[in-house]
């Protein structure tokens, strides 16, 4: 993974599109289960969703930022930090319940861990 950080913004600050069309090697999804997944979401809270995006635009910036003036461990331990309080913040838990719901529609994936991604790699290396 090149930014685990950009792969947790994705993962849980972007719509949950849901394709029912069957893609080979995807197996018919199933309509129940993606319904309750959407109401499942509509009651993420949308106010906390859009305070995450403004402080993931924030963190973006200042990481950035320190990358780019050479403070490599001060920018490193900044996203250590960041990863560790996105993955407690109760509307990403609530999106990862919901996200339950969908498990066994789609194919197993591997499931990503940010602090073993970000202590192999170096979040200024993205930058």
């Amino acid at each position: 993974m090149k930014n685990p950080l950009l792969l947790l913004s994705l993962l849980l600050l972007s719509p949950v599109t849901v394709m029912t069309q069957d893609f080979p090697g995807m197996p018919q999804m199933d309509m129940q289960k993606i319904q309750q997944m959407q109401e499942c979401m509509q009651r993420v809270d949308q106010q906390q969703l859009k305070a995450i995006e403004k402080q993931q635009q924030q963190f973006d910036a200042e990481v950035r930022s320190l990358c780019k003036t050479g403070k490599r461990d001060q920018a490193q331990q900044k996203a250590m930090k960041y990863a560790k309080q996105m993955m407690n913040n109760p509307a990403i838990k609530a999106m990862q319940q919901c996200g339950e719901i969908a498990r066994g529609m789609m194919p197993d994936m591997p499931v990503m861990q940010i602090e073993e991604e970000l202590d192999s790699q170096h979040v200024c290396d993205d930058y």
